[in-house]
């Protein structure tokens, strides 16, 4: 090789000195780019994985809502079944007292038919009555 070539194809020649500036800029240039860019996805990464954490808190806070939920609709159906028990044990004695009741009152509008007819037994006597009442006075 001569001395001209091995200049020309050289670092330190003209040509291989705009080469090593282009390269060196370009490795710079992709280097900013790539730290660019890595920048701008981790902060959006880390956006979307806040909301996310945000989103995921909230599903959390609404599973244990929903649990606590559910605890209380089991107790509330159990309250219910025990309610329904007592329920009818309340008809039945309802239906007990209607029948005493009923009894009662049969008894109580007998006993004042029976009371009626006395009095409408006395109080012909007492009226009749009164006369010689009136008569002994005068005796």
């Amino acid at each position: 090789m001569d001395n001209i070539s091995i200049a020309y194809n050289s670092l330190f020649s003209v040509h291989g000195r705009r080469f090593l500036i282009i390269t060196l800029f370009g490795i710079f240039g992709l280097t900013i780019a790539y730290y660019v860019f890595q920048t701008i996805v981790f902060v959006q990464i880390k956006d979307v994985l806040k909301n996310l954490d945000g989103d995921f808190a909230r599903m959390i806070k609404e599973i244990h809502s929903l649990r606590q939920n559910v605890t209380i609709l089991e107790t509330e159906t159990e309250n219910l079944k025990r309610n329904k028990s007592m329920w009818e044990e309340i008809k039945t004695a309802l239906a007990e007292i209607k029948s005493a009741a009923a009894i009662k009152s049969n008894a109580i509008s007998w006993h004042k038919s029976q009371c009626f007819n006395i009095a409408y037994m006395f109080i012909p006597m007492i009226l009749l009555m009164i006369p010689a009442m009136r008569a002994d006075a005068y005796l």
